[in-house]
């Protein structure tokens, strides 16, 4: 059996006061009670796609990888959407467990709107 999701088609807005907080795409970020639900309705992600639509008119709105860390720096990795291209991240290893460094969030557009299909 192949277990697939839909793509959904995400739009953040700057007037709307609502920002994802840091959440990842794989089932060991669930609660018992939603992974039963979760269970029946999808599968656990193990990549995510976003595919970022426009640019135009956008401030803001970064994809934010709070965990990334570098040899360099202990900052959070932070995306700047560009029409057209993509951020592909795992969120479980190769060995199946959660990997801790793909929790990400969407920050809030500060002007315009953004759009996006995640994968």
């Amino acid at each position: 059996m192949i277990a697939r999701e839909r793509f959904r088609l995400q739009r953040y807005v700057a007037y709307i006061l609502v920002e994802w907080c840091s959440n990842s795409d794989s089932v060991s970020d669930l609660s018992a009670s939603s992974f039963s639900d979760l269970k029946r309705n999808q599968r656990a992600r193990f990549a995510t796609l976003l595919l970022y639509l426009n640019e135009e008119g956008l401030e803001g709105g970064e994809t934010s990888f709070p965990r990334w860390v570098n040899a360099e720096t202990f900052h959070p990795l932070k995306v700047k959407p560009r029409a057209g291209q993509a951020v592909l991240f795992y969120s479980q290893l190769p060995d199946g467990n959660f990997d801790d460094f793909s929790q990400h969030a969407a920050l809030k557009p500060t002007a315009g709107e953004k759009w996006l299909i995640n994968l």
